[in-house]
C-alpha cells in the first residue's frame, strides 16, 4: 500500500514511467503489477504454466464492439467487431453435457487457466460430464476492441457491454473439435465468477435468464459504492486484535497531528520520516497511516494464492526485533512524546509499529523525493495529471480505473462513522482516493454513475438458480449479499446462499492439483470442502430440473 500510494502520487504528478521503474527497484519489498495501484477488486493471477498453455490453446470469438446502438452514451456508434479471447477444456465432456463458463474479470484471463482443471470449472465438468470455457473480459489481456485507450475509445468499456459479449458468446459459439451444437438455451449454461466477475454472473442470470440457465457468484460485488469505507471492516473485525489496535493508534497519531493546529508537531513527525516541512500532509498521511493491515484481502488457504498478509507478518511489524533500519530505534523517545500529545497510551507494540512505518516511509518516499527534488518532495499532484492523461496506450492499468471512475466507485476511505476507530487515515477521503479519475479521465467522483450497476439489484440481487457464496472475513462482502446492510435471505437449493466460516475472498474457487493431493501437505479448510460439495449438490438439482423441463 505504501508503494502503491507513492505510485499514485508519482503518476498523478506526471512522473515518467522510467522514473517509476527506478522507484520500484529502490522500494524493494513492495510488490506491484502492471495495474499499479488500481487493481482493487482482485489481484492479478500469475502467468499460466507451459503445461496449462499446451493443454488449453487460445481461441478467439468475434463479437460486436457496440451492442447498444440506441444508447447515447456509446455515441458515435460502430458496427465493427472485435475478438474475445477464450480457452476451453473438453476432457470430461460427453454429448448432452452442460457448459460451465468461467467469466474473466479485470485482468488478463490467461492467469485463470488453472480454473479449467483443478479449479471449480474442472470439478464441475468432471462431476457432470461437462465442458468448461474461460472467457476474457473486453479491454483486458488480448481482448481489446480499440487501438488506444483515449477517453473516446474507452466509451465501449462498460459492464453492460461486457454482459452482452458473454451472452452473444453463449448463444453463438462453435467450439473447435465439438461436433454437436452446445449453445444456449438448448444446452444448459452455468456461469461462474468471483469478485467483480461474481457480480457479472449474477447480472447475467437476471438480465439474460433465457441464455444463462444458472450462475454461481463467489464473493460477488453486485453493489457499486462510491465511498467504500467498509472495505477495512473485515480486517478491523477479524484480524489479530493487537495488530488492529496498533493500526488504529497509528491513525490517531497521524490524523491527530496532521489535522491539528500545532505546526511544530507536524514538522517533528515529518522529520522523523526524513521529510521536509513542505511535504504534503495528505500524501504523508496516506503513506504513514493509510495502509491499514496490508494484504488482508490476499489471505488464502492455498499458499500459492496467499500473498501480502499473514498474522505472523502483521505481528512482526509490532516487534522490536524487526526494527533494523539504521537510526530508527533512536527515535523512540520522540515517538512517545508525540503519542502523549494526542492522548495515546504508550504501548511498545504501537511504538514499534510506528518506528517500522517511519523507516519504510523514509526509505521509499526518500527515493521519490530524490527523483522530484526536495522542493517538490511529496508535493500535491499537478492539476493536469499529464502523466496519466497522455498515457493512452493499451494497458490494463487504464481499463479498470475507467470502470471504477465511471460506474463502480470503490474508493477505499477512512471515512468511518464516529463510533468506529479507523485503521486507515481519514485523509484517505473520496476526493483523494478518486484523484486518479481527474488526472486520467478529467472526471470526478461525483460523476461515478453507480445507478448503472445498482439498478440490477445491488447487494439485494436475487433470482432463481443464482447461487451466492461469500467469505465471513472477506473485505468485499460489504458490497455483496452478506453485507450487514443487505436484506435477510434463506439458503435454498434453488437460490443457494452461504457465508463460508473463516473464509476470505472467493476461497471456494480452486482445489488441489494431483501432485498436491499426493503430497498431502496442503489441506483445504473443512468449511471450503463443505461448500464445494454443496455446489455439486445444487448444480446436480439444477441440471436435473433442466432435463425434466426439456422432457415435457
Amino acid at each position: 500500500m505504501i508503494f502503491q500510494a507513492l505510485l499514485k502520487c508519482a503518476l498523478l504528478a506526471g512522473t515518467a514511467f522510467a522514473e517509476l521503474k527506478s522507484l520500484q527497484s529502490v522500494a524493494s519489498g513492495f510488490k506491484t503489477t502492471e495495474g499499479y495501484y488500481v487493481d482493487q477488486v482482485d489481484k492479478y493471477a500469475p502467468p499460466p504454466s507451459n503445461d496449462l498453455k499446451a493443454r488449453f490453446p487460445t481461441h478467439y470469438f468475434e463479437t460486436s464492439i457496440d451492442h447498444f446502438k440506441n444508447e447515447s452514451r456509446y455515441e458515435p456508434h460502430t458496427t465493427e467487431k472485435f475478438k474475445l479471447r477464450y480457452w476451453f477444456n473438453k476432457d470430461y465432456y460427453k454429448p448432452g453435457g452442460p457448459v460451465f463458463a468461467i467469466i474473466g474479470g479485470e485482468a488478463p484471463a490467461n492467469g485463470r487457466l488453472l480454473y479449467l482443471d483443478s479449479g471449480v470449472g474442472g470439478r464441475l465438468a468432471k462431476a457432470f460430464s461437462g465442458l468448461t470455457v474461460l472467457i476474457e473480459h473486453r479491454y483486458y489481456g488480448e481482448s481489446f476492441p480499440v487501438k488506444n485507450l483515449t477517453v473516446e475509445s474507452l466509451r465501449f468499456l462498460s459492464t453492460q457491454q461486457a454482459l452482452a459479449d458473454l451472452t452473444d458468446f453463449a448463444s453463438q459459439i462453435k467450439f473447435p473439435g465439438i461436433g454437436e451444437t452446445v449453445t444456449a438455451p438448448n444446452t444448459p449454461w452455468i456461469a461462474y465468477g468471483g469478485s467483480y466477475s461474481g457480480a457479472l454472473v449474477a447480472f447475467l442470470r437476471k438480465l439474460y435468464p433465457d441464455t444463462w440457465y444458472g450462475a454461481i457468484s463467489s464473493s460477488g460485488v453486485p453493489e457499486a459504492i462510491v465511498d467504500f469505507w467498509q472495505y477495512q471492516e473485515a480486517a478491523r473485525l477479524y484480524a489479530p486484535k493487537d495488530c488492529v489496535k496498533a493500526a488504529q493508534d497509528t491513525v490517531q497519531l497521524v490524523d491527530g497531528i496532521l489535522m491539528g493546529k500545532d505546526k511544530a508537531l507536524k514538522i517533528k513527525l515529518k522529520a522523523l520520516a526524513g521529510l521536509p516541512e513542505q511535504a504534503d500532509d495528505r500524501i504523508f498521511a496516506e503513506l504513514l497511516g493509510g495502509s491499514g493491515l496490508e494484504g488482508w484481502q490476499s489471505r488464502h488457504w492455498h499458499p500459492k494464492q496467499s500473498e501480502g498478509y499473514s498474522d505472523n507478518s502483521c505481528r512482526r511489524t509490532l516487534a522490536k526485533s524487526t526494527i533494523s533500519q539504521p537510526g530508527t530505534e533512536a527515535k523512540r523517545d520522540s515517538i512517545e512524546e508525540l503519542m502523549k500529545a494526542v492522548n495515546l497510551d504508550i504501548e511498545d507494540v504501537t511504538v514499534n509499529r510506528l518506528l517500522n512505518k517511519l523507516a519504510t516511509v523514509q526509505r521509499t518516499a526518500g527515493a521519490l523525493c530524490a527523483l522530484s527534488g526536495k522542493a517538490n518532495c511529496l508535493s500535491p499532484p499537478k492539476a493536469s495529471g499529464s502523466g496519466m492523461r497522455t498515457s493512452t496506450a493499451i494497458s490494463a492499468w487504464r481499463s479498470w480505473p475507467w470502470q471504477l471512475c465511471t460506474e463502480w466507485g470503490y474508493f477505499m476511505t477512512g471515512n468511518t462513522p464516529k463510533d468506529i476507530r479507523p485503521i486507515i487515515s481519514r485523509f484517505n477521503d473520496v476526493e483523494s482516493q478518486s484523484a486518479s479519475c481527474r488526472a486520467a479521465f478529467n472526471t470526478t467522483w461525483t460523476q461515478v454513475n453507480t445507478t448503472r450497476i445498482n439498478q440490477w439489484g445491488g447487494m439485494n440481487i436475487s433470482y432463481p438458480r443464482l447461487a451466492q457464496l461469500s467469505g465471513e472475513s472477506d473485505p468485499w462482502k460489504w458490497a455483496g449479499p452478506s453485507s450487514p446492510y443487505a436484506m435477510k435471505r434463506q439458503d435454498t437449493i434453488d437460490e443457494p446462499f452461504v457465508e463460508i466460516k473463516g473464509a476470505g475472498h472467493h476461497w471456494d474457487t480452486i482445489g488441489l492439483e494431483e501432485d498436491e493431493i499426493e503430497e498431502g501437505k496442503i489441506k483445504i479448510p473443512e468449511a471450503v470442502v463443505q461448500v464445494q460439495a454443496y455446489t455439486e449438490r445444487f448444480v446436480k438439482k439444477w441440471l436435473n430440473d433442466f432435463k425434466e423441463q426439456r422432457a415435457k
